[in-house]
C-alpha cells in the first residue's frame, strides 16, 4: 500500500501569523492508477510553492481574487510534479508538469485543465518553474515592463 501525506488547514486564521497549530499533516492511502477517470492524471509532487498571496487564503474572507482555503481539506497552490499515471492523451507517465492548483499532497489526482508540461531546458531545474520561470517572475516582468514602462538606463528598486 502506498501512502500520501497531505497538509490541511484545521481552522481559518483571520489575523496574526499562522502557527503550526493551525495545520495538520496526515497520511492516507495514495490514489491508485486504477482510480483515474477519463482525462485525469496521477501526480507525485516534487516541489510546492508557498507564496505571499496565500496568507489571504488562510482567512474565510471572500474579499480576495482567490478562493480561501477550506478547513479540513488539503492546501493547494503552485506546484511541480511528475505524472505517475494518465488517462489523458495529452499527458503520459514520466511527464514533468506544473500547475496553479496542485494539492499539498505527496500524490494526488487532478484533471488536466490548468496543468502544463514542463519542457526540458538545459540548465533549468523543474523547481525554476516556481520562481524565475514561473508566476513570481512573470508578475515582476508585468510590473516592470507593462505597468512601470521601464526604459533603458533607469534604475528600479
Amino acid at each position: 500500500m502506498t501512502t500520501s501525506t497531505s497538509v490541511t488547514l484545521l481552522r481559518n486564521v483571520s489575523s496574526g501569523a499562522p502557527t503550526q497549530a493551525d495545520f495538520q499533516v496526515i497520511s492516507t492511502h495514495a490514489p491508485s492508477k486504477e482510480s483515474l477517470e477519463q482525462d485525469q492524471i496521477l501526480v507525485r509532487n516534487l516541489y510546492l510553492s508557498c507564496d505571499p498571496y496565500m496568507r489571504g487564503r488562510l482567512s474565510a474572507s471572500k474579499d480576495s481574487y482567490v478562493e480561501p482555503f477550506v478547513p479540513g481539506k488539503p492546501l493547494n497552490g503552485l506546484g511541480v510534479g511528475i505524472v505517475e499515471a494518465s488517462t489523458s492523451s495529452g499527458f503520459k507517465e514520466g511527464d514533468m508538469v506544473t500547475g496553479e492548483a496542485f494539492k499539498w499532497e505527496s500524490r494526488f489526482v487532478t484533471g488536466t485543465q490548468g496543468v502544463t508540461k514542463i519542457p526540458a531546458m538545459a540548465g533549468a531545474s523543474p523547481a525554476h518553474y516556481l520562481g524565475v520561470l514561473g508566476m513570481p517572475s512573470f508578475t515582476a516582468y508585468v510590473g516592470v515592463v507593462s505597468l512601470c514602462k521601464a526604459q533603458a538606463g533607469e534604475t528600479i528598486l
